[in-house]
């Protein structure tokens, strides 16, 4: 029978640690993976990390002390420089009893990161949603979604520019929520929030896609607008319009499965014809206020344009790069 004995807060010193790493380990504990020391080895070096919880489950009968949680933890504070040891620091001691490592092993071992109680991506969000009343109506999945297109077009950028110093910072997807620090994302997350729960709205779901709209979004909001509306609402009256068309290849190629770079091929192609013919049909003249009509649409809130990078403030540590 698996029972909890006792939990204490304990003095973390390296000593401690090296002795709970050293420690026999239950039988099925997880491999020991050099990514996941890596994410606590960073947090060390840059002061982010927190007093660790650590189990140990002793079995009745011979006394024998295993280590049942902690693994991970434990291994980055043996391995870490002295400058980088915590200091002051206490840890969560749980000391647990079982009968048997068969039967009770497995019902200890969910006690610990079991996959239906951690908090994920679309949980954390809402950490930043919470920041601005402009966004706090918006889905956590769809700001999580958009916020990973976001990401795809910095790396796009980033792999454009040739100086090393103007790259973009793109952080990984657990921090993809400092995307909403800055201004123009939140603007351009509102403004594709209209679209959810329309005709083509799976479309949504396709980050890399999404990164070509933000794209043209970017440079010209408003035939963005107009072009977008249009597909996702499927509201243009000629079948054969390039919104119209677009809407049959994507759906297409979603039936088929295919790859990321095949729907933006699509998109380009099509958004490229419909700006030409525009271009094409209307010949500017001096009185002409813009070069091209557009569909009139809801009233969006002006939003300010700002470059394309969070601000320096709201970056990820190096090591999360």
């Amino acid at each position: 029978m698996l029972t909890q004995k006792s939990i204490n807060l304990v003095p973390l010193t390296r000593e401690f640690a090296i002795k709970h790493y050293s420690m026999p380990a239950m039988d099925g504990e997880r491999e020991l993976k050099a990514s996941r020391v890596a994410i606590f080895t960073a947090l060390l070096e840059t002061g982010q990390f927190l007093s660790p919880v650590w189990s140990i489950a002793i079995l009745r009968g011979t006394g024998q002390v295993y280590r049942a949680d902690g693994q991970h933890t434990s291994c980055a504070l043996t391995r870490i420089p002295d400058e980088y040891f915590p200091v002051a620091r206490n840890i969560a001691y749980r000391v647990y009893e079982i009968d048997s490592i068969e039967i009770d092993g497995p019902t200890l071992f969910l006690q610990f990161d079991n996959n239906l109680s951690a908090r994920q991506n679309v949980d954390y969000i809402g950490v930043f949603l919470a920041r601005h009343p402009d966004i706090q109506n918006l889905s956590r999945k769809f700001t999580v979604e958009t916020m990973a297109a976001v990401a795809y077009y910095l790396r796009d950028l980033g792999r454009r520019e040739t100086d090393p110093t103007k790259r973009p910072v793109v952080h990984k997807t657990q921090d993809h929520g400092i995307y909403l620090e800055n201004p123009t994302y939140r603007g351009f997350a509102l403004w594709l929030n209209r679209w959810c729960g329309t005709r083509n709205a799976w479309l949504l779901r396709r980050p890399a896609v999404i990164a070509e709209v933000l794209s043209q979004w970017m440079r010209d909001p408003e035939l963005a607008t107009t072009f977008w509306d249009w597909y996702f609402t499927e509201g243009h009256h000629e079948a054969d319009h390039e919104t119209r068309l677009l809407s049959v290849a994507l759906n297409k190629l979603h039936l088929n499965r295919a790859k990321a770079e095949d729907y933006r091929i699509a998109v380009k192609k099509h958004w490229n014809r419909f700006c030409r013919a525009l271009k094409t049909e209307i010949k500017p003249t001096k009185s002409t206020k813009r070069r091209l009509p557009l569909r009139k649409v809801e009233a969006e809130p002006s939003l300010p344009f700002m470059p394309p990078m969070p601000p320096a403030g709201n970056r990820s540590p190096a090591k999360y790069r």
